[in-house]
């Protein structure tokens, strides 16, 4: 019967970890259409993005086509949605940037990721060098939490779990 504190203790500190995890997801880019990376035949009409939490109305954002102009004709959406309506647009690499701040905890979130539109090379230009530090992934954004798993509550959960089990330890002496 005395290990029940501990398993406790262990249930405790996992929806700990459960909870700071999610919460540190913020307004985060949670799918985007089209996806990073992917190859189209014709220029889409719109560009569809779904953030982790709604963004406030004076969120930014960026379309640009493969010369580099500004194709972004108007920004609409309801709640985590953001629909980019696109004007015209050359074949060639293009990429999107966001620069959104979450409504529902006000933290910023900034990301880019491009796709490639078309076979022909855009505007008779030298081709932009490709990128090498991986801004290209799957729509990962560049923001101040550096993605993947937070450190910080991992950190605590595991932290509050060695003490559980240190405490166990003690008391069963």
């Amino acid at each position: 019967m005395r290990q029940r504190p501990a398993f406790i203790t262990c249930l405790v500190a996992f929806g700990v970890i459960a909870i700071a995890g999610s919460a540190a997801a913020h307004g985060d880019l949670r799918s985007a259409d089209p996806e990073s990376g992917v190859h189209l035949r014709k220029r889409p009409g719109m560009i569809d993005l779904v953030f982790a939490e709604p963004p406030t109305a004076d969120s930014k954002f960026e379309v640009s086509d493969g010369c580099n102009e500004d194709v972004l004709a108007e920004v609409t959406g309801e709640g985590p949605n953001a629909r980019l309506h696109i004007d015209g647009g050359a074949p060639g690499r293009w990429k999107v940037a966001y620069r959104v701040v979450s409504s529902i905890d006000g933290h910023l979130v900034r990301g880019k990721y491009s796709f490639h539109v078309g076979n022909k090379k855009p505007c008779d230009i030298e081709p932009e060098p490709e990128p090498s530090d991986g801004d290209d992934e799957a729509a990962a954004p560049d923001d101040d939490d550096g993605g993947g798993v937070p450190f910080a509550p991992v950190a605590i959960g595991l932290g509050v779990v060695g003490a559980a089990v240190a405490i166990r330890m003690l008391m069963a002496r």
